[in-house]
């Protein structure tokens, strides 16, 4: 609606179109009209060439980032040193071995830096900040001018219209949009948690891989060492007379079908190491000494730690997936704030100054938009339904973590009790056939080849069992330790507290 103003005895001005502001209205000469216009166009392009911002291209380079990719190879004493400076303060000295090669916790100090994904998540939470930091301004203020030409013959021909408007917000709309968008900012700052999180886990489940693949690889060697020195003397025997060719070559064939397992192992510890190198945000050709430590040492962390304790009920307040969940939630409630504020109209004003038939006018435009027709209504309907999807959703990640929960102590029950007959009943059975067939050699008796060949297979999978079981205990350690754990702090404190409901 517009508020026209009165001159004296003239008419009063009529009013524009609806919710557009009035033009103030004036007749100059062309000399005057011609300096204002000039004025008016230099003073518009100053004003903008300082206001706005100038536009550069930056064009994607992936063969220079592949250079430096290629390039992230370090000395290996270097790399040891930079992961236990990254992690300083976050892990004890005892977590990092004394020479130069990388352990399981330093690997996890790189990751954090150097990790594909990771870099992605923060350069998402980068833009979230920057919609964040410039949230809630104001519209520009607009500038228009009409020229008008009277065609009724007389001197001041020419009328000029100009008009200034302004928009104002009423109703807080502009607070309720900053701190929507910071908590959208929160929100990515706990998936970039949630990331590094599962990044950690990932790596430490490859990590135990990986260094039960090297006892495997270690144990297959061994046992194709000992076939081949049984195979000199089951030879010999052959030769004699005193062992038939059919006997004697099941060794043979015993060797060939060790190598094949040997090479499969070889194969498997290979990509064992390059899904740490990609983890760890390395190129595969990257070379560096890496310690294998021990498979079973974040099963033996969960034994002796006071995480074990913990139940269900502490995920509410810990997990990074509900911490996530919590801060979506917050963000829907907020953005249904926002569209609810969005349905009432701002105030809009125009203030304007000119003459008209020789007197000087001041004219005042004000608009408002009446919420009859549209009212935000659609916005209105699709926020109250994201905000039930985000509490769906919150509800659901709290049941699954717990379902996981269950599993993984499930998991980790089964494999501490199969490791532990590994341990108990296998291991010393194998062993004692070993101590007699050795003791019975001693004593001059006869060793049936074929027995000693069967006492070495049980050897071998035995200690085989052993890592296998002892590499299940670990992942089911990790998976529970991946639930209940937590890596920072509660809920809402990743949620800044001048932003909290």
């Amino acid at each position: 609606m517009c508020l026209p103003f009165h001159d004296g005895g003239n008419a009063p001005l009529l009013p524009r179109s609806s919710l557009e502001y009035t033009l103030m209205k004036a007749s100059w000469c062309p000399r005057l009209r011609a300096r204002v216009a000039r004025a008016i166009v230099f003073s518009g392009a100053a004003f903008c060439a300082v206001s706005c911002q100038s536009y550069r291209a930056q064009p994607l380079d992936l063969a220079a980032h592949n250079r430096v990719f290629l390039a992230r190879t370090v000395d290996p004493s270097d790399l040891s040193q930079f992961a236990q400076t990254l992690a300083t303060g976050a892990q004890g000295d005892s977590f990092f071995v004394a020479d130069d090669a990388i352990s399981a916790y330093e690997a996890e100090a790189i990751a954090m830096v150097f990790n594909a994904q990771l870099r992605s998540a923060r350069a998402t939470a980068a833009v979230m900040r920057a919609t964040s930091e410039n949230s809630g301004l104001w519209q520009d203020p607009s500038v228009g001018v009409d020229l008008t030409r009277l065609l009724d013959g007389s001197n001041d021909a020419w009328e000029a219209f100009g008009n200034i408007s302004l928009t104002i917000p009423l109703w807080g709309r502009l607070e309720v949009e900053q701190s929507r968008d910071a908590l959208a900012f929160a929100a990515q700052i706990a998936r970039v948690h949630a990331d590094e999180w599962r990044v950690r886990f990932e790596l430490r489940r490859a990590w135990s891989e990986w260094a039960a693949l090297e006892l495997e690889v270690a144990i297959m060697r061994g046992f194709i060492e000992n076939l081949e020195r049984i195979m000199v003397v089951v030879e010999a025997m052959e030769t004699r007379g005193e062992m038939a060719r059919v006997e004697a070559r099941l060794f043979p064939m015993e060797r060939a079908l060790a190598r094949q397992r040997l090479t499969e192992s070889e194969g498997a510890q290979q990509r064992a190491r390059l899904v740490i190198h990609s983890l760890m945000g390395l190129p595969p050709e990257a070379q560096f000494r890496a310690a294998p430590g021990r498979i079973d040492d974040y099963a033996a962390f969960l034994m002796h730690s006071e995480y074990a304790l913990r139940d269900g009920a502490d995920l509410v307040k810990f997990h990074p997936s509900l911490v996530v969940m919590d801060a979506d939630y917050l963000l829907a409630e907020r953005s249904l704030e926002l569209e609810i504020r969005k349905q009432y109209p701002d105030l809009v004003i125009g203030p304007g100054f000119g003459t008209q038939d020789g007197q000087r006018q001041f004219v005042l435009g004000l608009g408002v938009t009446l919420p009859f027709l549209n009212a935000n209504r659609q916005a209105i309907a699709e926020a109250f339904a994201a905000r039930e999807l985000a509490r769906i959703r919150a509800e659901a990640a709290l049941e699954t973590l717990l379902d996981q929960l269950a599993v993984a102590h499930s998991e980790l029950s089964s494999a501490r009790a199969s490791r532990a007959i590994v341990e108990l009943e296998v291991i010393p059975l194998v062993e004692a056939q070993d101590a007699d067939l050795r003791r019975l050699a001693q004593q001059g008796g006869e060793v049936d080849a074929l027995l000693l060949l069967g006492s070495l297979q049980r050897q071998q999978d035995a200690k085989l069992n052993l890592i296998n079981s002892t590499r299940l205990e670990a992942f089911a350690s990790l998976h529970v330790l991946e639930v209940i754990d937590s890596p920072s702090v509660p809920t809402s404190a990743t949620i800044p507290p001048e932003i909290q409901p």
